[in-house]
């Protein structure tokens, strides 16, 4: 008897071991799925953050090709400005020839006219 009972107690001794580290392995447990639950936490607050960027990104593409578009457009004005601002140089000395002209054709008539009073004087003179 004395023999079974060493033999129990032996047995109830190695099953309270064997309950502890149950235990011990279950709060291990609880600790590992605790820590799992915060990895997948994060890893939402990630891929969230993520699709965020991703959709910043493609917004910043759009608005990138905006600016080209934009940037074409200055350009095609400056190009036009150019134009008008020669087609205005043009127009001015065309007005200053224009004016020129009208100022020689002015003398031209004075010097007629004073050749036609001279060529009278001339013939009274004459006669």
């Amino acid at each position: 008897l004395q023999t079974q009972a060493e033999a129990l107690r032996q047995q109830l001794a190695a099953a309270t071991s064997d309950q502890q580290q149950l235990h011990e392995s279950d709060s291990r447990l609880a600790a590992t799925e605790s820590q799992l639950e915060e990895l997948r936490s994060q890893h939402s607050a990630l891929a969230a953050e993520s699709d965020a960027l991703r959709d910043a990104s493609r917004t910043l593409a759009v608005r990138e090709q905006e600016l080209e578009a934009f940037r074409g457009q200055i350009s095609a004005l400056n190009a036009e400005n150019e134009r008008l601002k020669a087609e205005g140089r043009q127009q001015q000395e065309l007005l200053q020839s224009n004016n020129q002209e009208e100022a020689l054709r002015s003398q031209l008539d004075t010097v007629a006219a004073d050749r036609e009073r001279l060529a009278e004087a001339a013939e009274r003179q004459e006669a």
